[in-house]
């Protein structure tokens, strides 16, 4: 039976400044009118409005963090948007992964003005949050140079298509123009970023590059009792390739490099082109209805296609209700495909479940060899990984309980379905019948790797080593989470010593569960 682990946490953050500038007593009224470009394809969304729950995060939220690190800024003020601080975590430690609502890393869709950021070179691997996945490297971008933060906190693969599964965060520069058009981008990892080195020098880099052409046009269409109807319709062509050059002669004199058996060249590309449609829908006077859909093609993967629905309410002009629910997908990084694979050492200590069952050696074993000591794992990409597919709902309000006084609550569930991870060395080692498959002996073993693995040069009385697990990227069961956001927000009126204001969010994270084994 699948095993399912449970986690209930509750995070809370209190920003307080002050005094606000006298000069600007309107600032905090205008960021509630802001106009969002996260979320929505429609031209006149602001906070207020949105059927979705997004936060406006200002430079001056982001300063009042204390930090220089954009990722832990973003965590500070708000706590739904995790960034875990792993010690000497593989290459966590220097590229570290943010989470928001706990999901993996690369359920979250970066973007740079509006326009998809490019992932890092690094896989996580070990025991890092979101093993298998890509992320993007946010402290990449200074704080300096950022006019303001969105972070909508809901599913949105219907207007951005893949990654977008717990949600968008967009960073708006400074200085730059908003709204539709169309534009390319281009990105490369950095110099070093996924190598490795070793004595000899080099023995391996990657590089990718991503690039898309988009184009977005909306206008009203129809008069309906709550107001005009309004429509858009997007269209994307995006490019994404990679590829890791290896130096094999030098591999075959460094075999610590793990590398062995990799190939001089991995690489792989995908082409994508989609079309959008958003249509919102004022139904009656404060009753609006959002309906959105998206069509993606891959040509790797196929063909997939995603909707969300939206509804909001307003009562009264102090009180909004909203709701929705979407389904979305995340293709597998062409990293987690592609990645060359490599041999290191378990993290812990195991017996060989064959020649050292229960810590007992058998007759024509090596007790150095098969017993009590870290094996060899074969960790890297896997060319057979299909999409990672989502529900999603939210449930909420918006209460304006006095001029400066105001509350926000949303209930949001996720359901993430044909998760992209690894096993783990533990569950493997846990269960050797069941997972019989992944242990490969000498005899299994290709050419190239045997020769660098001590035991296999050791074949006493017939004696079959284990030469490696198998702890490549696979499609394992599902996630499931749900959770409840708060927002709390209080603006002085002016005194002598300026305008203060106070704002709490905190998230309650109900339940949270996982398959830590194939379905």
């Amino acid at each position: 039976m699948p095993r399912f682990s449970r986690l209930a946490i509750a995070v809370a953050s209190l920003l307080l400044a002050g005094p606000a500038l006298a000069q600007d007593p309107d600032k905090d009224a205008r960021t509630l009118d802001t106009l969002i470009v996260t979320g929505t394809r429609v031209t006149d969304r602001t906070v207020t409005e949105s059927t979705s729950p997004i936060d406006i995060i200002t430079p001056e939220i982001l300063q009042a963090t204390g930090t220089v690190e954009l990722a832990t800024a973003l965590s500070r003020a708000i706590p739904s948007l995790n960034f875990p601080r792993a010690a000497i975590n593989d290459g966590t430690d220097a590229m570290r992964p943010a989470q928001l609502r706990g999901l993996a890393p690369d359920h979250t869709l970066v973007l740079v003005n509006g326009k998809r950021y490019h992932p890092g070179a690094l896989v996580n691997v070990n025991g890092s949050q979101g093993r298998s996945s890509s992320p993007v490297d946010l402290n990449s971008i200074p704080i300096a140079a950022i006019e303001r933060v969105e972070v909508l906190r809901d599913g949105a693969s219907a207007q951005y298509g893949s990654d977008a599964i717990a949600g968008v965060i967009n960073i708006v520069l400074k200085g730059s123009a908003s709204g539709g058009g169309v534009s390319a981008t281009y990105g490369k990892y950095s110099a070093g970023d996924g190598d490795k080195y070793q004595v000899l020098g080099k023995v391996q880099d990657g590089k990718g590059t991503l690039s898309s052409v988009t184009g977005t046009i909306s206008r009203d269409l129809f008069k309906l009792p709550g107001g005009a109807a309004s429509v858009a319709l997007g269209l994307e062509s995006r490019k994404e390739d990679m590829v890791y050059n290896t130096d094999v002669p030098k591999v075959s004199q460094a075999a610590s490099s793990g590398l062995a058996g990799s190939g001089a060249i991995r690489k792989g590309e995908r082409d994508i082109q989609a079309v959008s449609a958003e249509l919102v829908l004022p139904l009656v006077k404060n009753l609006e209805l959002g309906l959105s859909v998206r069509h993606d093609r891959y040509s790797d993967f196929g063909n997939t296609t995603n909707p969300k629905v939206s509804l909001s309410l307003r009562p009264s002009s102090s009180l909004l209700l909203r709701a929705s629910y979407n389904t979305g997908f995340s293709a597998p990084t062409l990293t987690a495909l592609y990645a060359p694979n490599s041999t290191t050492f378990t993290a812990n200590r195991f017996n060989d479940p064959l020649l050292c069952p229960g810590g007992v050696p058998a007759s024509n074993a090596v007790s150095a060899q098969d017993c009590g000591i870290q094996f060899q794992r074969l960790i890297g990409g896997n060319a057979n990984l299909t999409p990672e597919e989502s529900k999603a709902g939210t449930l909420g309000f918006v209460f304006q309980v006095t001029p400066a006084l105001s509350v926000g609550m949303d209930y949001w569930s996720y359901k993430v379905t044909n998760n992209v991870s690894t096993l783990g060395e533990q569950t493997i080692f846990g269960d050797a019948t069941k997972y019989a498959s992944l242990f490969v002996r000498c005899s299994q073993a290709p050419l190239e790797r045997r020769n660098l693995i001590g035991a296999c040069q050791n074949p006493i009385g017939g004696r079959d080593a284990l030469a490696y697990i198998l702890e490549t990227n696979q499609n394992l069961g599902d996630t499931k989470t749900d959770g409840v956001d708060v927002t709390v927000t209080w603006n002085s009126s002016a005194t002598p010593y300026g305008r203060f204001n106070a704002m709490l969010r905190g998230t309650y994270i109900k339940s949270y569960e996982f398959q830590v084994e194939p379905k």
